[in-house]
């Protein structure tokens, strides 16, 4: 189980297919161990990440298949990659997203 506190997770890459994670604890030994994969085909760069509760999402990217739409969310509990089944509906690239507090934006 990760502690969302004392961990860091770097996930994705230019080039690395697939696209692997690594987990770095900040406790103990302070050493990397692998992470799950990402459940896409080839690499993933230029996603953003958002800090969600006790765990964060990757959103969009770019893969070998070109921009990527998709959303992955981590589960700490299993230590799996979970995909959404929300898409970006504008795929992008080395871009920033954050957590809106809410009332700040209206999708009506």
């Amino acid at each position: 189980m990760i502690d969302s506190i004392r961990e860091i997770v770097a996930a994705g890459g230019l080039g690395l297919d697939p696209a692997t994670s690594e987990i770095y604890s900040l406790d103990g030994d302070s050493t990397w161990r692998p992470g799950p994969d990402l459940p896409i085909d080839g690499d993933l760069s230029g996603a953003a990440s958002v800090q969600l509760e006790d765990t964060f999402m990757i959103v969009s990217g770019v893969s070998t298949a070109g921009v990527s739409g998709s959303i992955f969310w981590f589960d700490p509990d299993e230590e799996v990659w979970v995909e959404a089944s929300q898409v970006v509906t504008n795929p992008r690239w080395q871009f920033a997203a954050f957590l809106a507090p809410p009332g700040y934006v209206d999708c009506s």
